[in-house]
């Protein structure tokens, strides 16, 4: 199956796009925080899955800005893949504690295998959440009020009688609680190219429009 995880604007992109180049700083960091988080271009998805299956998941973040980390409930999951690279197995969100989590970036694809319970009494929701620090706490931002909900929720529906289970809830989350994505290892080991005998150096540089780094 396929599971995409995104932010939403209820703005359109070209007025989005508008407000970020702004000479006059509309934008108050240049960049736009999104309304809501979406799972395959909802909320409240239902997934339907088959008890003692083992599916093949392929992760997509076709999104703006904000990064995402997610789970799927009381199922541990093995990252099999990254952007189409074959990697060797890494068992994520492994009970108990549901930790590490795993993250997918703006552009970046994540293939899991995730295997389904023999009990079909109850149903279990995909908690997904967008990056607070991108979006605010690292650019010194305050969050928005309790109002904002940068989290997302869908459910593996095995019971479609039963009821939906709520997602879990993480008072806090540290960067130990996340996967570093460059532990992954290349499922064929190849070594890297050695030795490096020309470096190209490129230079990104960022303009500063009305006291705003862009």
């Amino acid at each position: 199956m396929t599971l995409m995880l995104y932010d939403w604007y209820h703005t359109e992109m070209p007025q989005l796009i508008s407000t970020y180049q702004s000479a006059a700083g509309e934008a108050q960091d240049g960049t736009p925080s999104p309304d809501v988080a979406l799972i395959n271009n909802g909320v409240n998805v239902s997934i339907p899955v088959k008890p003692g299956k083992t599916y093949y998941i392929h992760v997509i973040d076709p999104g703006n800005f904000p990064g995402h980390a997610w789970l799927f409930d009381q199922h541990p999951m093995t990252t099999v893949e990254i952007d189409g690279v074959y990697v060797v197995p890494q068992l994520m969100n492994n009970l108990p504690g549901q930790k590490p989590l795993t993250r997918v970036a703006p552009g970046q694809r994540q293939g899991v295998l995730m295997q389904t319970k023999n009990d079909t009494s109850q149903n279990y929701a995909v908690f997904d959440t967008m990056d607070v620090n991108m979006l605010f706490i690292n650019k010194g931002i305050v969050p928005p009020p309790a109002s904002y909900n940068p989290n997302a929720t869908a459910w593996l529906v095995y019971n479609d009688s039963a009821p939906l289970l709520p997602p879990p809830v993480f008072q806090e989350l540290g960067d130990t609680d996340f996967f570093d994505d460059v532990n992954y290892v290349p499922l064929d080991k190849e070594p890297v190219l050695e030795p490096v005998d020309r470096q190209i150096i490129f230079n990104m540089n960022e303009a500063n429009i009305s006291g705003i780094s862009r």
